[in-house]
């Protein structure tokens, strides 16, 4: 399988002189708990898996320089998607949704740096908002709406 990638990648950046070179550097890595590539300094590059214990996938995604860039996806133990997002430098960037392990949403919000920011909003397991509110920097701010089958209170951050 191996082999095959490595041809396949080759025959497609033939066109490409400088990317030779860094085909040629790369080394594929798999093993019972992840599979992927890593460059001449033995940093993760391209796109990886991780697996938990019971073989399932753990999360997907991309690495450049041992960094996780671009969409990537996490998975609970059972199967079902936990969460799914963006990373820039190795830091949640953009929208995220996590889900409980029953597939349900969980809550779902922003991140700018790896921190929450803007509108966030979570879900018990049966579906039902249970609160929401704002965060500024990755703390919690103004009001927060709590709700219990209906409109409940609010909290003041």
């Amino acid at each position: 399988m191996k082999n095959l990638i490595k041809k396949i990648l080759k025959e497609e950046i033939d066109d490409l002189g400088w990317a030779k070179d860094l085909i040629s550097q790369l080394r594929y890595h798999e093993d019972k708990k992840s599979k992927g590539y890593f460059n001449a300094e033995n940093k993760k590059m391209g796109y990886w898996e991780f697996y938990h214990g019971n073989g399932k996938l753990r999360s997907k995604g991309e690495y450049i320089n041992d960094q996780r860039t671009g969409p990537w996806e996490i998975y609970h133990n059972n199967g079902k998607l936990s969460s799914k997002g963006g990373y820039i430098t190795n830091k949640a960037n953009g929208p995220w949704e996590f889900y409980h392990e029953n597939g349900k949403l969980e809550s779902k919000g922003e991140y700018i740096n790896g921190e929450r920011t803007g509108p966030w909003e979570y879900y018990r397991d049966n579906g039902e908002l249970y609160y929401k509110g704002e965060y500024i920097n990755g703390q919690r701010t103004g009001p927060w709406e709590y709700y219990n089958g209906e409109f409940n209170k609010i909290i003041e951050y």
